[in-house]
């Protein structure tokens, strides 16, 4: 995926802070990655990391130890894609704190259309148990095999289309704001599409899997030597 324009909010509240500035990336002119953080290393002033946000992870007894916590919202792929990821959003800063006037910087044209993407990989998660809920199944896709977003959930509206719900933060003064999103109506319907078959293929497959888990084993049933009526 191309980055397109990273937008850089600079730190208002003091020196002393250990976050420096907050980072919306927009990927193909189409995704937004919002709030990721730019936070000077504790043990190595004048060192900055890029942090990704994360969710909270709602623990069941069934999770493992490892699984709870945190988890990302969306990252890259591999190191590769995560060192230009953080070297664009680096940069990015030291120009805007250079020229705190202009806090966007455009790595293509501003009047680019979405640029296509493919779902490379996802996790589909249907919700069967509930046939009456509007929420259909939880998502995560990956994005030309560079980019993963995760914490979606298919949702389906009262006169039956569907859509994505995109993951959530709410801010100490109360505002919920999306931690990625579709930049336009046509970039969500890009990724509303993409997802639509492969839901269907995960629902088809949990089915038949309740299918067979429903049917006995016949090899396993003791012969009373009666004949069946």
């Amino acid at each position: 995926m191309e980055i397109t324009s990273i937008r850089i909010f600079l730190n208002r509240n003091g020196e002393d802070s250990k976050v420096k500035g907050v980072a919306h990336m927009v990927m193909n002119n189409a995704i937004v990655m919002r709030r990721i953080h730019i936070v000077e290393d504790d043990n190595n002033p004048g060192v900055l990391h890029v942090v990704y946000p994360v969710y909270h992870l709602k623990a069941v007894p069934a999770m493992a130890e490892d699984d709870k916590g945190y988890r990302r919202c969306y990252y890259a792929s591999d190191p590769e894609n995560r060192e230009r990821f953080n070297a664009a959003v680096l940069d990015a800063y030291n120009q805007v704190l250079a020229d705190p006037e202009h806090n966007t910087v455009h790595l293509g044209p501003e009047d680019t259309p979405e640029i296509p993407f493919k779902v490379t990989d996802a996790t589909i998660y249907p919700h069967l148990n509930d046939p009456t809920s509007n929420t259909l199944a939880k998502v995560n896709v990956e994005l030309d095999n560079q980019l993963w977003l995760r914490g979606m959930f298919l949702m389906k509206r009262d006169d039956g289309t569907m859509f994505l719900r995109m993951p959530v933060r709410t801010n100490a003064d109360g505002r919920r704001v999306n931690l990625y999103h579709p930049r336009t109506q046509a970039a969500r319907d890009m990724l509303t599409d993409a997802v639509l078959p492969l839901y269907e293929a995960a629902v088809e497959a949990a089915e038949a899997e309740a299918d067979a888990d429903a049917v006995p084993d016949t090899d396993t049933l003791e012969d009373d030597g009666k004949i069946p009526t």
